[in-house]
């Protein structure tokens, strides 16, 4: 009886843990992409875009057990229903190149990565040749002396110049490059521009585009699985 009552105790130990773990996370479907290329699909935690670049906690369909993985453990993620995804790529954020998780926003022969850190958006504009251009969108902070804001002017000043540079070959995207506008659906018409006006053999050279409605939970569907995924660095 009492040997029972103890697997009967530790059953509903593991339970209680089990909805308790559930109930912290915020589990959506989706899929990862390992480093072989293969999909396994899944549910993966919906967090914000900060800490999703750090880890994608993720549940294979069948299994209870979740597993955690950090930039280079898989290719990349991505949620069901046109959603976020992410792809392993190593980038400069804090000074040294390191392995995010970096929101891809735009896929083809300019691609645009976005990845969160300290509340600011670092986005990444690579070029088809891999040449590549930085534009910092900092948060303004209540607690920052003259200097810093002053800082902050010049960095944009010459980072916005290199990214004009990398879009020279369409006059349109370049022109439209806007100190005061750095909203995500800005940032993608430029690119998007600069693909149509770059593109002209006929074929479809837009991947992968973001859609600003994947900032928001979905209702689960099956959606077109993309492998195409660049492993080049900064």
């Amino acid at each position: 009886m009492n040997a029972i009552f103890k697997k009967f105790f530790m059953f509903a130990v593991a339970l209680i843990a089990s909805v308790a773990t559930m109930a912290q996370t915020n589990p959506k479907p989706g899929y990862v992409i390992t480093n072989n290329g293969d999909t396994v699909r899944g549910n993966i935690d919906f967090r914000t875009n900060e800490k999703l670049s750090k880890q994608c906690v993720f549940w294979a369909n069948g299994g209870s057990e979740s597993a955690t993985y950090k930039p280079g453990d898989i290719e990349g993620f991505r949620f069901d229903n046109g959603g976020k995804y992410f792809v392993t790529r190593r980038l400069y954020v804090t000074g040294e190149p390191e392995l995010y998780f970096a929101e891809f926003m735009i896929q083809g022969m300019m691609n645009l990565y976005c990845v969160v850190y300290n509340r600011d958006e670092y986005y990444f504009f690579e070029r088809e040749d891999g040449e590549m251009a930085q534009l910092t969108n900092r948060v303004f902070l209540t607690t920052s002396s003259l200097q810093d804001e002053e800082e902050k002017l010049e960095e944009k000043k010459e980072q916005y110049g290199k990214v004009k540079v990398l879009l020279k070959d369409s006059w349109k995207a370049a022109s439209e490059m806007n100190e005061k506008d750095l909203s995500r659906r800005m940032l993608v018409k430029v690119v998007r521009d600069y693909h149509n006006d770059v593109c002209t053999d006929g074929n479809e050279c837009m991947v992968y585009e973001y859609n600003e409605k994947s900032d928001k939970a979905k209702t689960p569907r099956h959606s077109r699985v993309l492998h195409t995924i660049p492993r080049r660095g900064l």
